[in-house]
């Protein structure tokens, strides 16, 4: 009784909205930051991609969908744990449309993007690794945190306009630990794709070290 008062209570004084209508979502609402409209609004891609080297490219949907940049957003710029309430559910309905489970391997290691150690602190978490610990959870694989480091701590690519400037920014930026991946899949793990930049470098770097097999999975491509 006492603990539903107090819950009332913050309600009222800390009344939780919609993360993208800005929409009351009321006190029974507790886990989702997203209204069921916002939330059922966002069209989830139903096919998988290729990458440059004839990986599967995974992606949850557009990056041009507000609801899902607003969603994303919140999650990496704001800390908002709750964020990855909606992420999850979309991850799992977009692995269904496409039957991933029948074609991901079993050995298959999960390595998110890194942040270098001083972006790392600063943020106080990674989301591609948040990310990639739900891709782990659903296919019940290793989420390997120490397989790919980022050595250079670069500018950050949304800073930079030109395409030939963001591939020059994080050339030379990652290092991967061969005997962790070598003859391993990989499912290369980040929020969004937009130039692809950050993306081939980590690729190109986890196939030179020895990985089988590089996929990769993000919740937006532009």
């Amino acid at each position: 009784m006492i603990r539903k008062v107090w819950s009332v209570f913050l309600d009222i004084l800390f009344p939780r909205i919609c993360l993208h209508c800005r929409r009351y979502l009321g006190a029974k609402n507790r886990y989702t930051p997203l209204c069921e409209d916002c939330f059922n609004n966002v069209d989830t891609f139903k096919t998988a991609f290729w990458t440059d080297r004839g990986g599967r490219f995974l992606a949850v949907g557009p990056y041009e969908d507000n609801t899902l940049k607003t969603v994303i957003h919140e999650l990496k710029y704001r800390g908002i744990k709750s964020a990855l309430n909606p992420i999850e559910k979309w991850i799992g309905h977009y692995f269904a449309d496409i039957n991933a489970r029948e074609w991901i391997d079993k050995d298959t290691l999960i390595i998110p993007i890194p942040l270098h150690r001083s972006r790392l602190r600063q943020r106080g978490f990674n989301q591609a690794e948040l990310i990639a610990n739900v891709l782990g959870e659903y296919f019940d694989l290793e989420v390997e945190l120490h397989a790919l480091k980022r050595i250079k701590n670069t500018k950050a690519q949304v800073e930079i306009r030109e395409k030939n400037k963001r591939e020059s920014n994080v050339r030379g930026c990652f290092a991967a630990d061969a005997g962790k991946i070598l003859n391993k899949p990989v499912m290369l793990v980040d929020d969004v794709y937009t130039s692809g930049s950050t993306i081939r470098e980590a690729e190109a770097v986890l196939r030179k070290a020895g990985a089988r097999s590089v996929n990769v999975f993000v919740l937006a491509k532009a």
